[in-house]
């Protein structure tokens, strides 16, 4: 079957009819590059693209083999996107992209300071980390005896690590191979020298240290979900045995510095480390606008190695079907986005929000936990809602060890109590419920497989592949006006190379700025998907002869268009649609009726709710804009 490809945008026709709004571009670190090489250029070395790299200038930084991916080192004062697309162009490199720059997710700043004493003075025995009905002491009374202590990576700002919350509950992740090894030498061969208690990749040291504030917190709320942290026993902090032996551990990874700001690369090493090491479940309170192909492949290896990676869904008060949070909003299978939820379970103002990528809400206002110097205190954020549902996933595979990360997911979403405040802003509109979560694991039935993830069937892969396909029939007239840049097929040099494109373009999809308002004023007719009679006509030249684009009608299901010769019947199109807001959506079609050879139908093809739903806003908002 033919396939061709082409690019579909809202445009600004005029200032009356589109306001159109964008994402700010994202910060990047100077100089710094990510590349990944082709199986067939990297040969388990740099070798194949090391003299490309050494006359651009670029010095090897590091490496993860696994994923075939590298960091480098370039001018700094280069123009970072600029020089990956030319690196992008050597034959060899798959991907390349600047090393972006993400931050914490947390609303306020820290308030309610207290001692341990006075913690222990306000919430005599009862867990008070939150007000929310999550059931988190009635899952302690469920919970089994069992020895183990599922590990979770908070990947973040760091860990104070002298903090009581943590010491006396013997809580914090140790490396045995480290600890019982000889100082200074890498003794697990993992290529980090003693890391005993995890690692400092901001300053690429064994002391992961918490200068912010911020990982702590997290911390001692995943760890708080299993135990009291905040009326802890006067006890001697050697003593980790019973009742005192923490039941999650906690891997401290730092990739954010004080400021609460880091980098991809940062956060892929530390990825990259949390799965090699052991992490059962990753905490990853952090993000960023900015699409990145590297960390994408970075969170599909924490798939294939049956790892949950819980994300905070961001605290922009925004859509994130519109307008996408990552890595919250990577639609790897093992990622659970979270948005933060009051403690009378309304979605938070501040929190992010996604009918469609947004999984649960789960309590993320006030909330007490652990800060730096042995203290605790109250911080609100989605950064705060999601270690909640990290730590309901520990509790869970300790329960059930060999549960795959997947299934985890599955039993959090299922579990949580269904909530009509959080209808419409999250996938499940349920909040968390960890006694329901617990319990519902120890008789669950254990999926031993998991589904296979394609990165490149994703909504969020941007990678500029081949746009249009190298020859042959099936794409028509439309195959042939792209190829040939605009200019038709067998056309000289000359004529409107780009504006035949966009003019094209804007025939077949002008009708759509107007498809709010002729949805509301349509019949169903009993059909499948409602469908409005709209006429959008354009001519323009193309290699010396006229074309007349015209769409007749549109749509929930697809869209009807009567273009002379532009479609043969059984071909299939991608249409990739870019929102007003920067948003990006990719579905097929086929050509699935043809009228006298002049008409044509598309009926795309798994036409997800996420497309459909992200398409209405997109067109409400234009047609807000034309009522304003």
């Amino acid at each position: 079957m033919a396939r061709c490809k082409f690019s579909i945008q809202f445009l600004a026709v005029a200032s009356s009819l589109l306001i159109a709004t964008g994402l700010q571009a994202q910060e990047y670190v100077p100089g710094e590059l990510i590349v990944k090489l082709k199986p067939s250029g990297f040969k388990g070395s740099t070798k194949a693209f090391g003299s490309v790299a050494d006359r651009m200038g670029m010095k090897l930084m590091g490496s993860w083999r696994s994923l075939d991916m590298h960091a480098y080192k370039v001018g700094a004062n280069e123009d970072m996107e600029a020089f990956a697309k030319k690196v992008a162009e050597d034959p060899s490199v798959e991907f390349a992209e600047p090393n972006y720059i993400l931050n914490k997710q947390n609303v306020n700043t820290l308030s309610n300071i207290s001692s341990l004493s006075e913690m222990n003075e306000k919430f005599a025995s009862t867990f008070s980390q939150t007000s929310a009905n999550i059931q988190v002491e009635q899952a302690w009374t469920s919970m089994s005896s069992s020895p183990n202590g599922a590990v979770v990576a908070v990947i973040d700002t760091g860990l104070d690590m002298d903090h009581e919350s943590f010491t006396k509950l013997c809580a914090i992740w140790t490396n045995e191979a480290e600890k019982n090894g000889t100082p200074g030498v890498d003794d697990d061969r993992n290529g980090y020298v003693d890391d005993v208690h995890g690692w400092n990749f901001v300053a690429n040291s064994s002391n992961p240290d918490d200068d912010d504030g911020h990982g702590t917190h997290v911390s001692g709320i995943v760890l708080g979900t299993s135990m009291d942290i905040l009326n802890l026993p006067g006890k001697p902090s050697d003593e980790c045995s019973g009742d005192y032996q923490s039941k999650v551990k906690i891997m401290p990874l730092k990739f954010l510095d004080g400021n609460g700001s880091g980098s991809t690369t940062d956060a892929i090493a530390a990825i990259y480390y949390a799965v090699n090491n052991g992490a059962k479940v990753l905490n990853n309170s952090w993000g960023g606008g900015a699409y990145s192909r590297a960390l994408h492949e970075a969170v599909i290896y924490s798939y294939n190695r049956k790892t949950i990676f819980v994300a905070a869904s961001g605290n922009s008060g925004m859509d994130n079907d519109m307008t996408p949070m990552f890595p919250a909003n990577y639609d790897v299978p093992n990622v659970v986005s979270v948005a933060a939820t009051s403690s009378s379970d309304y979605k938070a103002s501040f929190s992010n929000f996604g009918e469609s990528s947004v999984h649960l809400g789960s309590p993320g206002v006030a909330i007490y936990s652990a800060v730096p110097g042995g203290y605790y205190g109250t911080m609100s954020g989605t950064s705060m809602a999601a270690p909640f549902v990290a730590g309901v996933a520990a509790l869970i595979s300790r329960e059930q060890p060999s549960m795959l990360g997947y299934q985890i997911k599955d039993i959090i979403n299922r579990t949580g109590n269904g909530r009509s405040t959080l209808s419409g802003f999250t996938i499940t509109g349920k909040r968390l419920n960890v006694s329901n979560a617990v319990n519902s694991s120890k008789t669950a039935e254990i999926w031993t497989e998991q589904p296979t993830y394609n990165l490149s069937m994703s909504l969020y892969d941007r990678e500029l592949a081949s746009a249009l396909a190298s020859g042959g029939a099936g794409c028509g007239l439309v195959q042939s006006i792209m190829k040939n840049g605009g200019k038709g097929p067998g056309a000289g040099g000359g004529g409107g190379s780009g504006m035949g494109r966009f003019m094209l373009l804007f025939a077949l999809m002008a009708p759509v700025l107007l498809w709010s308002f002729l949805r509301r004023k349509s019949d169903d007719f009993g059909r499948a998907h409602k469908r409005f009679k709209v006429d959008s006509k354009v001519k323009l030249q193309v290699g010396g002869r006229e074309i007349e684009g015209n769409m007749g009608s549109i749509s929930m299901g697809g869209a009807g268009i009567n273009v002379d010769q532009m479609l043969e019947h059984g071909s299939v199109v991608t249409l990739k649609i870019q929102g007003p807001d920067g948003g990006e959506l990719e579905v097929d079609g086929q050509i699935v009726w043809t009228d006298g050879g002049q008409a044509h139908g598309i009926q795309f093809e798994s036409m997800a709710d996420r497309v459909k739903r992200s398409i209405q806003k997109w067109t409400d908002v234009l047609a807000g804009s034309t009522s304003s």
